[in-house]
């Protein structure tokens, strides 16, 4: 099963913009979602952070294996995410914030400039069983910070096989994760069947 979205918008946030949003999500036969971002952005003199705002999970999903990178760095991840930092004291780091509304998923911006950050993370029981089949309710693209100019997400599920039980490394290892380059990422994931597009 392959499924893409494509939204466009055309807003700012002061300074930073997300030009592309483009996500991979590969659901398990556990029901749990291995999802991979990679935002091509500018990050603008002010601010410490971006973060990914988690408010609309259901109460039995969890948060888990985060991994976030830029070019050959690999970002430490912090076991307490420190807002009071400034930005050079995030740069390279990330972890979760708790807050009372949800989690957010945080990584330093580090210096103005162009930046692809490719940021990784399981979020489990996401499908779930129900009386007449298995699906999920879940939203993988709340508003972006800055909003994305253009958002893809592209879903993907593994088939059942009784014989094989995939580990966690077999699934980063897909090729759906391999592909970081923008333009390569459109053109092995975009096709006329399987693109809704909005545009708003």
């Amino acid at each position: 099963m392959v499924v893409a979205l494509v939204a466009a918008t055309t807003s700012f946030a002061q300074g930073h913009r997300l030009d592309y949003l483009l996500m991979n999500v590969v659901l398990d036969t556990n029901g749990d979602a291995y999802v991979q971002e990679i935002r091509q952005m500018y990050t603008g003199n002010y601010g410490s952070e971006c973060y990914i705002k988690f408010n609309n999970r259901q109460q039995d999903m969890k948060l888990k294996s985060l991994n976030v990178m830029e070019g050959e760095r690999k970002y430490q991840v912090d076991r307490y995410w420190d807002l009071d930092r400034t930005r050079s004291e995030k740069a390279f780091h990330c972890g979760f914030n708790y807050t009372d509304e949800g989690t957010e998923l945080c990584w330093g911006i580090g210096d103005v400039g162009y930046h692809i950050f490719v940021v990784q993370y399981v979020i489990t029981n996401v499908v779930r069983s129900y009386e007449e089949s298995d699906g999920f309710n879940h939203s993988f693209y709340e508003a972006a910070t800055p909003p994305a100019q253009t958002a893809v997400i592209s879903v993907h599920a593994i088939q059942r096989n009784d014989s094989i039980e995939h580990t966690p490394e077999d699934i980063w290892n897909l090729p759906y994760f391999q592909t970081r380059d923008i333009s390569d990422w459109v053109s092995q994931n975009l096709t006329d069947n399987n693109v809704v597009t909005y545009d708003g």
